[in-house]
């Protein structure tokens, strides 16, 4: 062994005095090496191990164990190519292709296991990751990326995501900039999901969802859901401001106001189908609805007031029209304090009359 060693050392030494050589190591040996670099290539057939720093400026290839304990190891601008096997970072005994390991809390803690920092200055759509998969054969189930995290029992931890995706412009100044936190589309199936929750509560637009489907409006937009085929045919829509729409049906909640105030909402004629809420509190509160100026082409349309608490609820005919038996350009209104709810619904019979079709209480006109 020792004539080998020798024999072996004198060969390296001739390689590194040499620009373009190849050496091929071919015996059963192990090799300990320290500070050796080659500026030819090299092949090696034995396990062998680095202790300080190997470096080969040409063509290199291992086919049996190498142990880098020291410095690392460092490819440059060439490509770094495992054939077979899989890689561990992290761990010596890795089940994947890649496995990374991170031992949290220690010397050498960093924030990510895994980061990738990718700058894309091309004008074509590229991803900083991409996974691709082919699902062929009977598998009832396939998984282009799967994440899950389990705190351990003595964790401290207060949140943790399974999935954390953020989309955001930066410190630069784009202009049409669209940002998308999360696309999912899923086509080609007999069934094609978008996206399934199994299971905890949704949350868009707040970060503590209490409910199953929790959704907090904090932007410009008109509605905080919309539901429907297109965005110019909704079936239920929220609006920001508390109304409610089904169909042709639409709930607006005027909110309580503070005692002793009156509240003055105009309706218009796109109002026609809504149901008025006014909440109030005390027998001072007064809530005066002004129904819309109409035409004989708004015949059937319709309104419901509904007065919740105590006070007085006023709705007002504009000129010329009437309510019921109201004068002209007169009033119904209900200021009963009991029951503590009253409703009515009225229905245009004509250019000038309305007419109440429902409502429990007492209305009195003027």
């Amino acid at each position: 062994m020792k004539k080998e060693v020798k024999e072996l050392a004198a060969c390296l030494c001739a390689c590194m005095r040499a620009t373009r050589r190849q050496v091929s190591v071919r015996r059963q040996a192990v090799l300990i090496f320290s500070g050796l670099s080659l500026t030819g290539g090299v092949s090696f057939a034995v396990e062998w191990e680095v202790l300080d720093r190997f470096s080969v400026d040409g063509y290199s290839e291992f086919r049996g164990t190498v142990a880098v304990p020291g410095g690392g190891f460092a490819v440059g601008g060439s490509t770094f190519v495992v054939k077979s096997g899989n890689i561990g970072i992290g761990t010596s005994n890795p089940g994947s292709k890649l496995e990374i390991f991170r031992n949290p809390g220690g010397a050498t803690d960093v924030t990510s296991a895994l980061h990738v920092d990718d700058v894309n200055n091309s004008n074509t759509a590229s991803a900083a990751v991409g996974v691709d998969r082919t699902q062929s054969g009977n598998s009832t189930k396939g998984t282009a990326i799967s994440a899950s995290i389990t705190p351990a029992a003595s964790s401290d931890s207060n949140l943790v995501y399974g999935i954390h995706a953020t989309a955001g412009s930066g410190t630069g100044s784009p202009t049409n900039l669209t940002t998308v936190g999360g696309y999912f589309s899923a086509t080609g199936g007999t069934n094609n999901y978008g996206l399934l929750v199994a299971s905890g509560n949704v949350g868009i637009g707040t970060t503590s969802p209490d409910a199953g489907l929790a959704v907090i409006s904090n932007t410009s937009a008109a509605y905080s859901l919309a539901v429907g085929a297109s965005a110019t045919a909704y079936h239920l829509t929220v609006s920001t401001t508390g109304g409610v729409t089904i169909g042709k049906h639409t709930v607006r909640d005027d909110g309580t106001i503070a005692a002793g105030n009156t509240a003055t909402p105009s309706l218009a004629r796109s109002d026609f189908g809504k149901t008025f809420i006014s909440t109030q509190t005390a027998a001072t509160d007064i809530t005066t609805y002004t129904l819309p100026a109409v035409t004989a082409a708004d015949v059937g349309a319709q309104f419901t007031f509904i007065k919740k608490g105590i006070g007085k609820v006023v709705i007002q005919a504009p000129a010329a029209t009437y309510i019921a038996d109201s004068s002209a350009a007169g009033t119904i209104y209900n200021a009963a304090d009991s029951p503590g709810c009253a409703t009515i619904t009225i229905r245009l019979a004509s250019d000038t009359l309305w007419v109440i079709i429902g409502g429990d209480s007492m209305w009195t006109t003027q």
